[in-house]
Protein backbone atom coordinates (compact mmCIF):
# COMPACT_ATOMS: atom_id res chain seq x y z
CA UNK A 1 0.00 0.00 0.00
CA UNK A 2 2.84 2.65 1.06
CA UNK A 3 4.56 1.52 -2.64
CA UNK A 4 1.46 2.19 -4.20
CA UNK A 5 0.44 5.54 -2.50
CA UNK A 6 3.92 6.62 -3.33
CA UNK A 7 3.35 5.59 -7.26
CA UNK A 8 0.27 7.25 -7.18
CA UNK A 9 2.18 10.20 -5.60
CA UNK A 10 4.73 10.37 -7.49
CA UNK A 11 2.40 9.87 -11.00
CA UNK A 12 0.44 12.90 -9.42
CA UNK A 13 3.56 14.59 -9.46
CA UNK A 14 4.17 14.25 -13.06
CA UNK A 15 2.68 17.21 -14.75
CA UNK A 16 4.10 19.54 -12.41
CA UNK A 17 7.63 18.11 -12.61
CA UNK A 18 7.19 18.52 -16.53
CA UNK A 19 6.17 22.20 -15.95
CA UNK A 20 9.02 23.00 -13.76
CA UNK A 21 11.56 21.03 -16.28
CA UNK A 22 10.09 23.37 -19.05
CA UNK A 23 10.63 26.26 -16.66
CA UNK A 24 14.50 25.57 -16.53
CA UNK A 25 15.06 24.95 -20.28
CA UNK A 26 13.32 28.18 -20.91
CA UNK A 27 15.73 29.98 -18.64
CA UNK A 28 18.90 28.23 -20.04
CA UNK A 29 17.33 28.98 -23.66
CA UNK A 30 17.36 32.76 -22.48
CA UNK A 31 20.25 32.98 -20.67
CA UNK A 32 21.54 31.18 -24.65
CA UNK A 33 19.78 33.89 -26.34
CA UNK A 34 21.37 37.28 -24.11
CA UNK A 35 24.95 35.62 -24.52
CA UNK A 36 24.83 35.22 -28.60
CA UNK A 37 23.39 39.05 -28.52
CA UNK A 38 26.35 40.04 -25.93
CA UNK A 39 29.04 38.14 -28.37
CA UNK A 40 27.25 38.86 -32.07
CA UNK A 41 30.49 39.79 -33.50
CA UNK A 42 32.56 36.61 -32.01
CA UNK A 43 29.91 34.07 -33.44
CA UNK A 44 30.01 35.83 -36.58
CA UNK A 45 33.82 35.91 -36.67
CA UNK A 46 34.04 32.10 -35.38
CA UNK A 47 31.73 30.70 -38.16
CA UNK A 48 33.09 32.97 -41.06
CA UNK A 49 37.03 30.91 -39.68
CA UNK A 50 35.28 28.01 -40.05
CA UNK A 51 33.65 28.72 -43.60
CA UNK A 52 36.84 30.30 -45.03
CA UNK A 53 39.99 29.07 -43.06
CA UNK A 54 41.18 25.62 -44.12
CA UNK A 55 42.81 24.67 -40.83
CA UNK A 56 39.28 24.47 -39.36
CA UNK A 57 36.79 23.42 -41.62
CA UNK A 58 36.33 20.69 -39.21
CA UNK A 59 34.61 23.43 -36.69
CA UNK A 60 31.01 23.07 -37.16
CA UNK A 61 30.73 19.33 -36.30
CA UNK A 62 32.30 20.26 -32.68
CA UNK A 63 29.14 21.39 -31.34
CA UNK A 64 26.89 18.53 -32.61
CA UNK A 65 29.67 15.99 -31.20
CA UNK A 66 29.66 17.64 -28.28
CA UNK A 67 25.77 17.31 -27.96
CA UNK A 68 26.31 13.78 -28.42
CA UNK A 69 28.64 13.19 -25.74
CA UNK A 70 27.08 15.27 -22.99
CA UNK A 71 23.34 13.57 -23.66
CA UNK A 72 25.64 10.38 -23.61
CA UNK A 73 28.25 11.13 -20.60
CA UNK A 74 25.06 12.58 -18.56
CA UNK A 75 22.94 9.61 -19.37
CA UNK A 76 25.81 7.76 -17.38
CA UNK A 77 25.82 10.36 -14.41
CA UNK A 78 24.73 9.58 -10.78
CA UNK A 79 25.26 12.89 -9.73
CA UNK A 80 22.62 14.89 -8.07
CA UNK A 81 21.29 17.66 -10.35
CA UNK A 82 21.56 21.35 -8.81
CA UNK A 83 22.49 24.57 -9.76
CA UNK A 84 26.30 25.35 -9.94
CA UNK A 85 27.72 28.98 -8.64
CA UNK A 86 31.08 27.90 -10.25
CA UNK A 87 29.10 28.05 -13.62
CA UNK A 88 28.38 31.71 -12.67
CA UNK A 89 31.62 32.61 -12.03
CA UNK A 90 32.77 31.43 -15.30
CA UNK A 91 30.51 33.17 -17.04
CA UNK A 92 31.66 36.71 -15.61
CA UNK A 93 34.72 36.17 -16.34
CA UNK A 94 33.35 35.46 -20.12
CA UNK A 95 31.36 38.11 -20.17
CA UNK A 96 34.11 40.38 -19.30
CA UNK A 97 36.39 38.95 -22.30
CA UNK A 98 33.38 39.86 -24.01
CA UNK A 99 33.24 43.52 -23.21
CA UNK A 100 36.83 43.66 -23.64
CA UNK A 101 36.62 42.19 -27.36
CA UNK A 102 33.51 44.88 -27.86
CA UNK A 103 36.33 47.23 -26.61
CA UNK A 104 39.13 46.77 -28.80
CA UNK A 105 37.52 44.90 -31.35
CA UNK A 106 40.45 42.55 -30.83
CA UNK A 107 38.70 39.58 -32.00
CA UNK A 108 40.49 36.42 -30.00
CA UNK A 109 39.23 37.47 -26.41
CA UNK A 110 35.57 37.87 -27.89
CA UNK A 111 36.10 34.20 -29.08
CA UNK A 112 37.48 33.03 -26.28
CA UNK A 113 34.71 34.41 -24.18
CA UNK A 114 31.85 32.89 -26.24
CA UNK A 115 33.10 29.32 -25.10
CA UNK A 116 33.67 29.63 -21.88
CA UNK A 117 30.61 31.35 -21.49
CA UNK A 118 28.53 28.58 -22.94
CA UNK A 119 30.81 26.04 -20.57
CA UNK A 120 29.71 28.30 -17.35
CA UNK A 121 25.88 28.36 -18.35
CA UNK A 122 26.28 24.55 -18.86
CA UNK A 123 28.03 23.88 -15.16
CA UNK A 124 25.46 27.13 -13.81
CA UNK A 125 22.34 24.35 -14.95
CA UNK A 126 23.46 21.32 -14.46
CA UNK A 127 26.18 21.33 -11.52
CA UNK A 128 30.01 20.85 -10.63
CA UNK A 129 29.23 17.48 -10.13
CA UNK A 130 27.55 16.39 -12.96
CA UNK A 131 29.63 18.66 -15.09
CA UNK A 132 32.88 16.58 -13.92
CA UNK A 133 31.37 13.76 -14.84
CA UNK A 134 30.81 15.19 -18.59
CA UNK A 135 33.97 17.17 -18.08
CA UNK A 136 35.38 15.42 -21.51
CA UNK A 137 32.52 16.94 -23.97
CA UNK A 138 33.22 20.39 -22.18
CA UNK A 139 36.76 20.32 -22.95
CA UNK A 140 36.45 19.40 -26.41
CA UNK A 141 33.87 22.03 -27.40
CA UNK A 142 37.34 24.14 -26.88
CA UNK A 143 39.27 22.42 -30.23
CA UNK A 144 36.80 24.11 -32.42
CA UNK A 145 37.65 27.94 -30.81
CA UNK A 146 39.96 29.58 -33.49
CA UNK A 147 44.03 30.12 -32.24
CA UNK A 148 44.85 33.89 -31.57
CA UNK A 149 46.67 35.09 -35.21
CA UNK A 150 49.71 35.67 -33.44
CA UNK A 151 50.35 32.79 -31.50
CA UNK A 152 49.26 30.99 -35.06
CA UNK A 153 52.41 33.17 -37.25
CA UNK A 154 54.25 32.08 -34.98
CA UNK A 155 53.21 28.58 -35.13
CA UNK A 156 53.25 28.27 -38.54
CA UNK A 157 56.65 30.07 -38.50
CA UNK A 158 58.03 27.08 -36.32
CA UNK A 159 56.63 24.53 -38.55
CA UNK A 160 57.41 25.46 -41.96
CA UNK A 161 61.38 25.65 -40.44
CA UNK A 162 60.71 22.34 -39.06
CA UNK A 163 59.25 20.76 -42.29
CA UNK A 164 61.75 22.35 -44.62
CA UNK A 165 64.50 20.69 -42.60
CA UNK A 166 63.29 17.14 -42.27
CA UNK A 167 62.08 17.47 -45.91
CA UNK A 168 65.60 18.43 -47.54
CA UNK A 169 66.72 15.50 -44.93
CA UNK A 170 65.04 12.83 -46.84
CA UNK A 171 65.64 14.44 -50.11
CA UNK A 172 69.15 14.23 -49.65
CA UNK A 173 69.21 11.04 -47.93
CA UNK A 174 67.85 9.57 -51.77
CA UNK A 175 71.15 11.32 -53.51
CA UNK A 176 68.75 14.40 -54.69
CA UNK A 177 71.04 17.41 -54.59
CA UNK A 178 68.99 20.29 -52.34
CA UNK A 179 69.90 23.18 -50.36
CA UNK A 180 67.63 24.89 -47.73
CA UNK A 181 67.63 28.57 -47.81
CA UNK A 182 64.79 29.29 -44.72
CA UNK A 183 61.95 28.06 -46.23
CA UNK A 184 62.91 27.44 -49.90
CA UNK A 185 63.98 24.47 -50.62
CA UNK A 186 66.49 25.05 -53.83
CA UNK A 187 66.70 21.71 -56.28
CA UNK A 188 68.84 23.82 -58.89
CA UNK A 189 66.49 24.50 -61.47
CA UNK A 190 63.63 24.66 -59.59
CA UNK A 191 63.01 26.07 -55.82
CA UNK A 192 60.36 25.08 -53.97
CA UNK A 193 58.65 27.22 -51.43
CA UNK A 194 57.19 26.10 -48.61
CA UNK A 195 54.28 27.88 -48.07
CA UNK A 196 51.91 28.87 -44.97
CA UNK A 197 49.57 26.43 -46.26
CA UNK A 198 52.02 23.44 -46.35
CA UNK A 199 53.15 24.24 -42.35
CA UNK A 200 51.31 21.60 -41.44
CA UNK A 201 49.09 22.75 -39.11
CA UNK A 202 45.97 22.03 -41.84
CA UNK A 203 46.98 18.17 -40.82
CA UNK A 204 47.27 19.83 -36.97
CA UNK A 205 44.16 21.19 -35.66
CA UNK A 206 41.78 18.60 -37.05
CA UNK A 207 44.21 15.71 -36.04
CA UNK A 208 44.23 16.62 -32.71
CA UNK A 209 40.66 17.08 -32.57
CA UNK A 210 40.13 13.31 -33.99
CA UNK A 211 42.49 12.72 -31.47
CA UNK A 212 40.91 13.85 -28.69
CA UNK A 213 37.83 11.81 -29.24
CA UNK A 214 39.63 8.73 -29.56
CA UNK A 215 41.33 9.20 -26.57
CA UNK A 216 37.58 10.11 -25.51
CA UNK A 217 36.49 6.73 -26.94
CA UNK A 218 39.32 4.44 -25.59
CA UNK A 219 38.35 2.52 -22.24
CA UNK A 220 41.97 1.99 -20.88
CA UNK A 221 44.42 3.47 -18.59
CA UNK A 222 44.31 7.76 -18.46
CA UNK A 223 48.04 7.26 -19.57
CA UNK A 224 47.44 5.23 -22.97
CA UNK A 225 44.45 7.57 -23.38
CA UNK A 226 46.99 10.66 -23.53
CA UNK A 227 49.75 9.25 -25.29
CA UNK A 228 46.86 8.88 -28.34
CA UNK A 229 45.90 12.47 -27.96
CA UNK A 230 49.72 13.88 -27.73
CA UNK A 231 50.69 11.27 -30.44
CA UNK A 232 48.90 13.50 -32.92
CA UNK A 233 51.46 15.85 -32.95
CA UNK A 234 54.08 13.85 -33.94
CA UNK A 235 52.34 12.06 -36.39
CA UNK A 236 51.57 15.25 -38.25
CA UNK A 237 54.94 16.59 -38.65
CA UNK A 238 56.72 13.81 -39.58
CA UNK A 239 53.75 12.80 -42.23
CA UNK A 240 54.31 16.70 -43.74
CA UNK A 241 57.77 16.11 -43.41
CA UNK A 242 57.07 13.15 -45.32
CA UNK A 243 54.76 15.21 -48.25
CA UNK A 244 56.78 17.90 -48.53
CA UNK A 245 60.37 15.54 -49.09
CA UNK A 246 57.36 13.33 -51.57
CA UNK A 247 56.77 16.35 -53.34
CA UNK A 248 60.56 17.92 -53.66
CA UNK A 249 61.32 14.27 -55.22
CA UNK A 250 58.10 14.72 -58.00
CA UNK A 251 59.51 17.92 -58.66
CA UNK A 252 63.19 16.69 -59.52
CA UNK A 253 61.65 14.14 -61.57
CA UNK A 254 58.72 15.29 -63.39
CA UNK A 255 58.47 19.20 -63.03
CA UNK A 256 56.71 21.82 -60.93
CA UNK A 257 53.96 20.40 -62.23
CA UNK A 258 53.97 18.04 -59.53
CA UNK A 259 53.19 20.46 -56.92
CA UNK A 260 50.72 22.25 -58.15
CA UNK A 261 46.90 22.00 -59.01
CA UNK A 262 44.89 18.25 -58.79
CA UNK A 263 48.61 16.76 -57.70
CA UNK A 264 48.67 18.76 -54.31
CA UNK A 265 45.49 19.00 -53.42
CA UNK A 266 45.23 14.78 -53.71
CA UNK A 267 48.83 14.62 -51.54
CA UNK A 268 47.39 16.26 -49.03
CA UNK A 269 44.28 13.85 -48.24
CA UNK A 270 46.69 10.79 -48.81
CA UNK A 271 49.24 12.45 -45.78
CA UNK A 272 45.78 12.71 -43.76
CA UNK A 273 44.44 9.54 -44.39
CA UNK A 274 48.03 8.44 -43.53
CA UNK A 275 48.02 10.25 -40.36
CA UNK A 276 44.40 8.45 -39.44
CA UNK A 277 46.04 5.29 -40.62
CA UNK A 278 49.19 5.41 -37.71
CA UNK A 279 46.76 6.94 -35.49
CA UNK A 280 44.56 3.54 -35.43
CA UNK A 281 47.57 1.59 -35.69
CA UNK A 282 48.82 3.16 -32.55
CA UNK A 283 45.56 2.37 -31.32
CA UNK A 284 45.46 -1.13 -31.79
CA UNK A 285 49.54 -1.44 -30.79
CA UNK A 286 48.22 0.13 -27.22
CA UNK A 287 45.95 -2.72 -26.52
CA UNK A 288 48.31 -5.34 -26.24
CA UNK A 289 50.27 -3.46 -23.68
CA UNK A 290 49.32 -4.68 -20.08
CA UNK A 291 45.88 -6.54 -19.64
CA UNK A 292 42.52 -6.35 -21.27
CA UNK A 293 40.83 -6.72 -24.67
CA UNK A 294 43.01 -6.91 -27.50
CA UNK A 295 40.19 -6.16 -30.54
CA UNK A 296 40.49 -2.77 -31.16
CA UNK A 297 36.76 -2.17 -31.77
CA UNK A 298 36.01 -3.49 -28.60
CA UNK A 299 37.79 -1.38 -26.36
CA UNK A 300 36.16 1.67 -27.93
CA UNK A 301 33.36 2.57 -25.60
CA UNK A 302 30.80 2.98 -28.57
CA UNK A 303 27.62 2.60 -26.76
CA UNK A 304 25.05 4.95 -26.91
CA UNK A 305 22.44 5.88 -23.84
CA UNK A 306 18.95 3.50 -24.23
CA UNK A 307 15.84 3.69 -22.33
CA UNK A 308 14.67 6.79 -20.30
CA UNK A 309 17.84 8.37 -19.08
CA UNK A 310 18.35 11.67 -17.29
CA UNK A 311 15.22 12.29 -15.95
CA UNK A 312 15.86 13.65 -12.37
CA UNK A 313 14.11 12.67 -9.33
CA UNK A 314 11.84 15.46 -8.52
CA UNK A 315 12.20 14.81 -4.50
CA UNK A 316 15.72 15.11 -5.12
CA UNK A 317 16.46 19.15 -5.42
CA UNK A 318 13.88 21.64 -5.78
CA UNK A 319 13.27 23.47 -8.78
CA UNK A 320 14.56 27.20 -7.13
CA UNK A 321 17.48 25.48 -5.77
CA UNK A 322 18.48 24.45 -9.16
CA UNK A 323 17.90 27.42 -10.92
CA UNK A 324 19.28 30.55 -8.81
CA UNK A 325 22.92 30.14 -10.94
CA UNK A 326 21.13 30.08 -13.77
CA UNK A 327 18.75 32.97 -13.60
CA UNK A 328 21.89 35.05 -11.94
CA UNK A 329 23.75 33.87 -15.36
CA UNK A 330 20.68 35.47 -16.91
CA UNK A 331 20.97 38.58 -14.47
CA UNK A 332 24.68 39.23 -15.45
CA UNK A 333 23.99 38.93 -19.71
CA UNK A 334 21.67 41.38 -19.23
CA UNK A 335 24.05 43.75 -17.52
CA UNK A 336 26.52 43.40 -19.59
CA UNK A 337 24.35 43.96 -22.60
CA UNK A 338 23.18 46.91 -21.12
CA UNK A 339 26.61 48.12 -21.22
CA UNK A 340 27.65 47.53 -24.27
CA UNK A 341 24.74 49.30 -25.78
CA UNK A 342 25.19 52.18 -23.14
CA UNK A 343 29.29 52.43 -24.35
CA UNK A 344 27.84 52.00 -27.97
CA UNK A 345 30.08 52.60 -30.77
CA UNK A 346 33.79 53.96 -30.57
CA UNK A 347 35.71 55.74 -33.62
CA UNK A 348 39.41 54.68 -33.70
CA UNK A 349 41.33 57.59 -31.97
CA UNK A 350 43.85 58.47 -35.01
CA UNK A 351 46.67 60.60 -34.01
CA UNK A 352 47.77 63.45 -36.70
CA UNK A 353 50.62 61.99 -38.81
CA UNK A 354 52.88 62.86 -41.79
CA UNK A 355 52.62 60.84 -44.86
CA UNK A 356 55.71 58.49 -45.89
CA UNK A 357 55.40 60.21 -49.36
CA UNK A 358 56.80 63.30 -47.73
CA UNK A 359 59.62 61.50 -45.55
CA UNK A 360 63.05 63.11 -46.60
CA UNK A 361 65.40 61.67 -48.89
CA UNK A 362 68.37 63.50 -47.41
CA UNK A 363 69.33 62.86 -44.19
CA UNK A 364 73.41 64.11 -43.21
CA UNK A 365 75.12 62.44 -45.87
CA UNK A 366 72.93 60.00 -46.91
CA UNK A 367 70.22 60.14 -50.22
CA UNK A 368 67.50 57.63 -50.55
CA UNK A 369 65.99 56.54 -53.66
CA UNK A 370 63.03 54.34 -54.09
CA UNK A 371 62.76 50.43 -53.39
CA UNK A 372 59.45 49.35 -54.99
CA UNK A 373 57.37 46.63 -53.33
CA UNK A 374 55.50 43.95 -55.86
CA UNK A 375 52.15 44.72 -55.80
CA UNK A 376 51.12 41.35 -54.21
CA UNK A 377 53.47 41.51 -51.58
CA UNK A 378 51.41 44.92 -50.76
CA UNK A 379 48.08 43.55 -50.49
CA UNK A 380 49.49 40.55 -48.24
CA UNK A 381 50.33 43.33 -45.70
CA UNK A 382 47.40 45.64 -45.88
CA UNK A 383 49.29 48.58 -44.69
CA UNK A 384 47.93 52.14 -44.20
CA UNK A 385 50.99 53.45 -45.52
CA UNK A 386 54.45 52.63 -46.21
CA UNK A 387 58.20 53.54 -46.40
CA UNK A 388 61.00 51.40 -48.92
CA UNK A 389 63.95 53.37 -49.26
CA UNK A 390 67.44 52.47 -50.32
CA UNK A 391 69.98 55.64 -48.51
CA UNK A 392 73.44 55.41 -50.08
CA UNK A 393 76.28 56.94 -48.84
CA UNK A 394 79.40 57.83 -51.28
CA UNK A 395 77.95 55.47 -53.48
CA UNK A 396 79.33 52.52 -51.84
CA UNK A 397 77.15 52.23 -48.63
CA UNK A 398 73.15 51.47 -48.62
CA UNK A 399 70.94 50.74 -45.94
CA UNK A 400 67.27 50.03 -46.96
CA UNK A 401 64.27 51.02 -44.79
CA UNK A 402 61.44 49.58 -44.96
CA UNK A 403 58.05 50.48 -42.49
CA UNK A 404 54.44 49.52 -42.59
CA UNK A 405 51.82 52.21 -40.75
CA UNK A 406 48.72 50.88 -39.90
CA UNK A 407 46.07 53.35 -38.83
CA UNK A 408 44.16 50.35 -36.99
CA UNK A 409 45.17 47.03 -35.97
CA UNK A 410 42.91 43.95 -36.12
CA UNK A 411 43.22 40.53 -36.10
CA UNK A 412 44.93 39.03 -39.12
CA UNK A 413 45.80 43.30 -40.35
CA UNK A 414 48.58 44.21 -38.33
CA UNK A 415 52.25 44.57 -38.21
CA UNK A 416 54.54 41.06 -39.86
CA UNK A 417 57.24 39.84 -37.29
CA UNK A 418 60.51 39.73 -39.34
CA UNK A 419 61.03 36.95 -37.37
CA UNK A 420 58.24 35.01 -39.58
CA UNK A 421 59.01 36.81 -43.03
CA UNK A 422 62.42 36.60 -43.49
CA UNK A 423 62.76 32.98 -43.62
CA UNK A 424 59.56 32.86 -46.09
CA UNK A 425 62.13 34.99 -48.19
CA UNK A 426 64.61 32.17 -48.18
CA UNK A 427 67.20 33.37 -45.65
CA UNK A 428 68.28 31.49 -42.55
CA UNK A 429 68.58 33.57 -39.02
CA UNK A 430 72.17 33.08 -37.95
CA UNK A 431 71.91 35.11 -34.48
CA UNK A 432 68.81 37.08 -32.85
CA UNK A 433 69.25 39.35 -30.02
CA UNK A 434 68.01 42.84 -28.24
CA UNK A 435 70.76 45.39 -27.58
CA UNK A 436 70.44 49.05 -26.33
CA UNK A 437 71.53 51.84 -29.24
CA UNK A 438 72.80 54.94 -28.22
CA UNK A 439 70.45 57.80 -29.95
CA UNK A 440 72.02 62.04 -29.51
CA UNK A 441 68.84 63.77 -27.53
CA UNK A 442 69.81 67.31 -27.55
CA UNK A 443 73.24 67.66 -25.42
CA UNK A 444 72.07 64.81 -23.90
CA UNK A 445 72.34 60.55 -25.15
CA UNK A 446 69.68 57.99 -24.13
CA UNK A 447 69.46 54.30 -25.26
CA UNK A 448 66.90 52.46 -27.07
CA UNK A 449 65.86 48.99 -27.49
CA UNK A 450 66.95 47.11 -30.65
CA UNK A 451 66.34 44.11 -32.11
CA UNK A 452 69.46 42.99 -33.81
CA UNK A 453 69.49 39.98 -36.42
CA UNK A 454 72.37 38.45 -38.65
CA UNK A 455 70.68 37.06 -41.49
CA UNK A 456 72.36 34.75 -44.51
CA UNK A 457 71.14 33.40 -47.95
CA UNK A 458 74.05 31.38 -50.20
CA UNK A 459 77.14 33.28 -49.22
CA UNK A 460 75.33 36.71 -48.83
CA UNK A 461 75.19 38.11 -45.44
CA UNK A 462 73.16 40.99 -43.58
CA UNK A 463 72.49 42.92 -40.52
CA UNK A 464 68.90 43.73 -39.42
CA UNK A 465 67.58 46.32 -37.18
CA UNK A 466 64.10 46.28 -36.15
CA UNK A 467 61.27 47.47 -33.98
CA UNK A 468 57.68 47.99 -32.99
CA UNK A 469 55.58 51.11 -32.63
CA UNK A 470 52.59 51.04 -31.08
CA UNK A 471 50.74 53.95 -30.37
CA UNK A 472 53.90 55.67 -30.25
CA UNK A 473 55.69 53.98 -27.95
CA UNK A 474 58.71 51.31 -28.95
CA UNK A 475 58.67 47.69 -28.18
CA UNK A 476 61.15 45.09 -29.30
CA UNK A 477 59.19 41.79 -28.29
CA UNK A 478 55.90 41.29 -30.45
CA UNK A 479 53.98 39.20 -27.59
CA UNK A 480 54.64 42.81 -25.43
CA UNK A 481 53.97 44.66 -28.86
CA UNK A 482 50.59 42.74 -28.85
CA UNK A 483 49.64 43.40 -25.23
CA UNK A 484 50.25 47.26 -25.77
CA UNK A 485 48.25 47.46 -28.31
CA UNK A 486 45.30 45.69 -26.31
CA UNK A 487 45.85 48.13 -23.92
CA UNK A 488 46.28 50.84 -25.98
CA UNK A 489 42.53 50.18 -27.61
CA UNK A 490 40.54 49.36 -24.63
CA UNK A 491 41.91 51.99 -22.84
CA UNK A 492 42.86 55.01 -25.07
CA UNK A 493 41.01 53.83 -28.56
CA UNK A 494 44.06 53.77 -30.02
CA UNK A 495 45.01 50.42 -32.58
CA UNK A 496 47.13 52.18 -34.84
CA UNK A 497 50.90 51.07 -35.10
CA UNK A 498 54.24 49.87 -37.03
CA UNK A 499 57.12 47.77 -38.08
CA UNK A 500 60.40 49.90 -38.53
CA UNK A 501 63.26 47.68 -40.07
CA UNK A 502 66.44 48.63 -41.40
CA UNK A 503 69.12 46.62 -43.52
CA UNK A 504 73.23 46.85 -44.59
CA UNK A 505 74.77 44.33 -46.49
CA UNK A 506 77.97 42.66 -44.15
CA UNK A 507 80.58 43.30 -46.74
CA UNK A 508 83.85 40.37 -46.26
CA UNK A 509 82.09 39.22 -43.33
CA UNK A 510 83.01 42.72 -41.14
CA UNK A 511 80.89 42.91 -38.96
CA UNK A 512 82.09 45.42 -36.63
CA UNK A 513 81.87 48.18 -39.55
CA UNK A 514 77.88 47.06 -40.81
CA UNK A 515 77.48 47.56 -36.88
CA UNK A 516 78.65 50.99 -37.06
CA UNK A 517 77.79 51.87 -40.32
CA UNK A 518 73.44 50.68 -39.33
CA UNK A 519 73.70 52.37 -35.48
CA UNK A 520 75.14 55.65 -36.98
CA UNK A 521 72.36 56.07 -39.37
CA UNK A 522 69.57 54.91 -36.97
CA UNK A 523 70.66 57.57 -34.75
CA UNK A 524 70.59 59.99 -37.56
CA UNK A 525 66.99 59.09 -38.48
CA UNK A 526 65.28 58.27 -35.41
CA UNK A 527 64.56 61.72 -34.95
CA UNK A 528 62.85 61.84 -37.76
CA UNK A 529 60.14 59.16 -37.19
CA UNK A 530 58.28 60.51 -34.51
CA UNK A 531 56.74 62.65 -37.55
CA UNK A 532 55.79 59.71 -39.35
CA UNK A 533 54.86 57.52 -36.21
CA UNK A 534 53.34 59.47 -33.49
Amino acid sequence: MVAQSLGVKRGLFQPALFRQEMAVWLIVAVNVLLVAAVFWSSIESTLDTWMNSPEYNYGPLVPVIVALMLWRDLARSHAVREGGWLGLGIVVVGLLLGLIEFLSQTRFPGQVGLFITLIGIFIAWQGEARSRDVWPGLVFLLFALPMANAIQVILTAALQLVSSIGAVAIIRAVDIPVLREGNVIDLGQIKLQVAEACSGLRYLFPLATFSFLCAYLYNDHPAKRLVIFLSSIPITISMNIVRIAVTGILVDSFGVEAAEGFFHDFEGWIVYCACLAILFAEMKVLCYVGRGDRSLLRRLDLDLPSGRTGIPDPFAVTVPRRSWASLAVGACSILALLAIVAIGSREDAVPARSQFSLFPREIGPWSAVEAPIDAESLALLNATDHLSLNFVRDQNTLVNVWSAYYQSQYSGNAAHSPLVCIPGGGWQIESNSTIQLPIASGNATTTMPVNRLIIAQGNTRQLVYYWFVEGGTIETNEYLAKARLFANSVLNNRRDGALVRFIVPIDGGNIEAAEETLGKFVAEIVPVMPEFLP
